[in-house]
Parts: C-alpha cells; sequence; structure tokens
C-alpha cells in the first residue's frame, strides 16, 4: 500500500499542472481570479509583514528591558505606530502643498514652452526658411501639449497609486490586528506549519523547510531595512543639495528619487526621468543641479551606504536583480517590485540547496 504523503504529492503535482494550463490556456481569467485572492489575502500578508518586521523589536525589548512577550508586543506596536505618525506628519504636508503646486502649474508649464517655442522660430526664421514654418509650429506646439498634459496625468497618477497602497486603512487596520495574533500566538503558528509540512513531507526535509524559511526571513528583514535606510538617505541628499540651489518641488523631487531607490536600478531610472520631466517644463536650467544632486545621491548609494549598510544582502548578479524587479512588477505591481528581489534570493537558496544535494560545485 502506498504511503499517504505519496498521494498528497500527487495531488499538488496534479494541483500545479492544472493551474500551469489554466495559464496557457485563458491568461486574462487567471490574472483576474489571481487578482481576486490576492485582494483577499492582503491583510494577511500585510499582517505577516508586520510581524516580521516587529519582531526584531520585541526581542530587543525583551533581552534589553527584561520585558514579557505581551509587554514587549505592545511596546513595539506603539513605537512602530509613532514612527509611522511621526513620517507622515513630517513628510505629508510638505508633499501634499509640492503636488498642489505642481499640479497648478501645469496650465503655465504649457504657455512657457509654446511661448519658447515661438520666439525660437521667431530668431531663426531666416535658417527655417525652407521648412513649412506654420505646420512645423503647430505641430510642435502640439506635441508640447500633449507631453504636458500626458505628464500631468502621470504625475497624478503616479500619486494615486501612493495614496491608495498609503491609506488603505481598511486592510492596514487588520494587518495590525493580524500581526497581534501571529505575535501572540508565535509557536503555535510555527506548531501548525511543522504540523501541515510534516503531512507531505518527511521529517528531515520539514526540518529543512522550516530552516529555508528562517534564512527566508532575515533576508527580508535585512534587505528591507536596508533599502528603507539607503533611500532614505539618497532622497535626504537630494533635497538638501536641491534646496540649496532653488531647484524646484525640490521636497517632491526628492521623495519621488528616495522612493524609487528602493527598486533597484529600473526604480532610480524611472524616477530620474519623471524628475527632469518636471523641472524642464518648470525651470529648464535647474534641471543641471538637479542630475548633479541625484549623481551626487546615487555615487554616495553606490560607494558609500549601500556597501556599508546592504552589503551582500542577497548576493545577486545585476542580470538577476533586473529580472526580479521586472516579474515582481509584472505580478504584483509596486509592491512586487520592491519585494522581487528578495523573493528571487529565497529561490537562489532553494536552487543552491538542490546543487549542493546532487554534490554540484
Amino acid at each position: 500500500m502506498k504511503d499517504e504523503k505519496f498521494y498528497v504529492k500527487i495531488f499538488f503535482i496534479g494541483l500545479f499542472l492544472v493551474i500551469i494550463q489554466s495559464f496557457f490556456q485563458d491568461l486574462e481569467s487567471l490574472k483576474l481570479i489571481m487578482s481576486s485572492f490576492y485582494k483577499y489575502i492582503q491583510p494577511f500578508i500585510y499582517g505577516l509583514v508586520i510581524a516580521v518586521i516587529l519582531e526584531p523589536l520585541i526581542t530587543f525589548f525583551s533581552n534589553k528591558f527584561k520585558f514579557g512577550r505581551r509587554l514587549g508586543i505592545v511596546t513595539s506596536l506603539l513605537v512602530f505606530s509613532f514612527i509611522l505618525i511621526g513620517v507622515f506628519l513630517i513628510v505629508i504636508p510638505p508633499l501634499s502643498k509640492s503636488i498642489g503646486d505642481l499640479i497648478e502649474s501645469f496650465p503655465q508649464m504649457k504657455t512657457k514652452s509654446q511661448t519658447w517655442v515661438i520666439k525660437v522660430f521667431e530668431a531663426n526664421k531666416d535658417r527655417l526658411a525652407f521648412l513649412d514654418e506654420k505646420t512645423l509650429k503647430e505641430n510642435l506646439m502640439s506635441f508640447i501639449g500633449s507631453q504636458v498634459a500626458n505628464t500631468q496625468s502621470l504625475v497624478i497618477s503616479f500619486f494615486e497609486k501612493i495614496v491608495k497602497l498609503t491609506f488603505s486603512i481598511v486592510d492596514v487596520f487588520f494587518g495590525f490586528l493580524i500581526a497581534v495574533y501571529f505575535l501572540l500566538y508565535k509557536k503555535y503558528f510555527i506548531g501548525f506549519i511543522r504540523k501541515t509540512l510534516s503531512i507531505i513531507l518527511k521529517k528531515e526535509a520539514v526540518n529543512e523547510t522550516l530552516d529555508f524559511l528562517y534564512e527566508s526571513r532575515e533576508i527580508f528583514l535585512n534587505y528591507l531595512a536596508g533599502r528603507s535606510l539607503v533611500s532614505l538617505f539618497v532622497g535626504v541628499v537630494c533635497f538638501i543639495i536641491m534646496f540649496f540651489t532653488n531647484v524646484p518641488y525640490a521636497v517632491l523631487i526628492s521623495f519621488v528619487i528616495g522612493l524609487g531607490n528602493m527598486i533597484p536600478y529600473i526604480g532610480s531610472i524611472i524616477a530620474g526621468i519623471i524628475s527632469t520631466v518636471l523641472v524642464l517644463f518648470t525651470l529648464p536650467l535647474k534641471v543641471i543641479p538637479m542630475w548633479i544632486a541625484i549623481l551626487v545621491a546615487q555615487q554616495i548609494d553606490s560607494w558609500i551606504l549601500g556597501p556599508k549598510i546592504l552589503g551582500n544582502s542577497v548576493g545577486m548578479n545585476p542580470f538577476w536583480v533586473v529580472t526580479a524587479v521586472l516579474i515582481g512588477g509584472n505580478v504584483g505591481g509596486p509592491i512586487g517590485m520592491l519585494i522581487g528581489v528578495p523573493v528571487f534570493a529565497m529561490i537562489k537558496i532553494i536552487y543552491y540547496k538542490i546543487l549542493d544535494k546532487k554534490g554540484i560545485s
């Protein structure tokens, strides 16, 4: 008689093959199902992430001040909440003002740009005599108008997503509640995971899986904490340089650059393009000090902060980092882009463990 675990494995393999078949047969339906499923489990994901972030803080209070676990959880939640509130109170008011000013200035950007085109044509009439001046001028002005409108839509859409992400209050609230349960009943949940894995795997494989989960948690925490700290420094350095060089929307651009820096390589490029377009349509000459600010901040990140804070927290080739960001973005949007790298780092751990088992160097 076959072992029960054999049939359980067959079931999961069959389920996996059905999902893969569905993926190739009807991609849109699968995406709809996955997005609906993600919506339902989102509070649990928030809760798990909050619990993982708070656990080191609870350990700190328990070791340093000899707090019991319950008191450590309450203290950690209060500290975490105060930090979040403090960040919002410091960042949101100037950021909201910058966004408001920017949105109000879009009509002026269009007018300024079109006036500049007219002046250029007037100054170069003789050189442009062989061209149909009227048609070319109209096309250029139409192009500028459409680009300003596109930039406005891009900025509004970008910050709408941030606001939705930040102020999904219900999900975050339930995430906090679920995190409290995860933290209070940590031993129970670890035991539950161990028993569930024991249904499918052998004892040795169960222990290896739990070790892998612990290692994954360390990677996730180190990467997230390091990347957040580096991005904060990058944003602050950009703001200081742009503030003293009178670059317009210094707070907004610094926020965009810092936020973009959370996503390796691609995030910084996108943030740089958005910032350049904003400054070019407002005060074109100020784009030079803005580029200098970004360059200085990125050099500090690459040569000083990155190696010291992040070190080799994921140890991945740049190609795989970019691949992780792209795939993560397609699957989970901005959050997927952020966690794509640590997820790929976890896959890398599995890959090397399999190689070690097979005796492959």
